[in-house]
């Protein structure tokens, strides 16, 4: 309670000292935060400079500012005009999906299980917001292939295997009959002397 308190009142807190005080683990208060948090309807405020010293990449908060506003806007862009009014984005999860993308991209580390319980998140939600945020902002924190330039290069890779299987069974097909059959005689008459060499077929 003092700590949402003091974060409502813009006041500055040492979380581990309330950790320590508390009696119990970090991870455990943080769940205890969360909790108060959604009883008292209290959204959490993200100081996006602050948080950005806290996790040592000072230099991208600008680009931080900018990766979660682009990511707003292209997000109730997607929504049916009905839905538009009602979407929200108070939850501390966005700022930090988008520090931790931003700053993976500018390879800057940070601590991703520290910046979840830092946030009083889960897992789930931030690994479900990160993956929306990396295909919307994709032009900004893209790392590696876009899902549609992913999911085109396994099409083609799917397509070039299914034409290498059909030449290997087009060239593993016996040969014909009729063919067979011609060369039969020829073997009869061979054996007929003494000096005929010894023939084997090998179906290809």
């Amino acid at each position: 309670c003092l700590e949402i308190a003091c974060n409502m009142l813009k006041v500055k807190v040492d979380r581990q000292s309330f950790v320590r005080y508390s009696g119990v683990v970090e991870k455990e208060y943080v769940k205890g935060v969360k909790v108060l948090r959604n009883v008292l309807g209290v959204k959490a405020e993200v100081d996006i400079p602050a948080t950005s010293a806290q996790f040592g990449c000072s230099r991208v908060a600008p680009t931080i500012a900018r990766v979660l506003k682009t990511f707003k806007e292209r997000a109730v862009a997607n929504l049916p005009s009905e839905r538009q009014i009602y979407a929200e984005f108070t939850s501390p999860v966005y700022s930090a999906v988008a520090l931790y993308l931003t700053a993976r991209k500018h390879k800057i580390k940070v601590d991703r299980k520290q910046l979840i319980l830092a946030m009083a998140l889960t897992e789930e939600e931030f690994s479900a917001v990160s993956e929306s945020m990396h295909t919307a902002c994709f032009d900004i924190i893209g790392v590696g292939q876009s899902t549609d330039k992913k999911r085109k290069a396994e099409e083609e890779e799917d397509d070039e295997e299914e034409s290498f299987q059909e030449r290997v069974v087009k060239s593993e097909e016996p040969k014909s009959t009729s063919k067979k059959i011609a060369s039969r005689p020829l073997l009869v008459k061979q054996s007929k002397l003494s000096f005929a060499p010894a023939i084997r077929y090998k179906v290809e």
